[in-house]
């Protein structure tokens, strides 16, 4: 059975689903389009990943794609995890998993992904500069 995490980490339940589709048209087109892949990594960072697979999966890509400027393999996913989840067996199948999915993934709107990804980044950096202004 095939696990598939859609927890919120920052939106709230009502648009987790949107913003995973958002986040799976993006690196589904990081993965397959160089181009594309050179304009959206500066600005994906694990935070504003709509799951903690998710936000998993952007930090393994970041430190592949900052060393070599590619996309990492599933075996670099498959290593990551056994390093970062030793005693998380769960959420190791469910970063793989999310990997597998993303390969197959056939990305409809990666430019607009991009931008609403983009606009709720600018957005949160906007409340926590408010927030520390007290």
């Amino acid at each position: 059975m095939k696990q598939q995490e859609s927890k919120p980490i920052a939106r709230g339940e009502d648009s987790a689903q949107t913003d995973v589709q958002f986040a799976d048209d993006v690196l589904a087109a990081c993965i397959a389009d160089e181009k594309f892949r050179a304009e959206a990594m500066p600005m994906l960072t694990p935070e504003i990943m709509p799951t903690e697979s998710h936000a998993f999966v952007v930090e393994v890509f970041r430190d592949c794609f900052d060393a070599h400027g590619e996309a990492p393999s599933f075996a670099l996913i498959a290593e990551a995890c056994l390093s970062k989840f030793k005693s998380r067996k769960d959420r190791s199948i469910a970063a793989k998993e999310l990997w597998g999915r993303l390969e197959a993934h056939k990305a409809r709107a990666p430019r607009t992904s991009l931008d609403k990804i983009r606009e709720f980044a600018n957005l949160q950096g906007s409340v926590l500069r408010w927030e520390e202004a007290g």
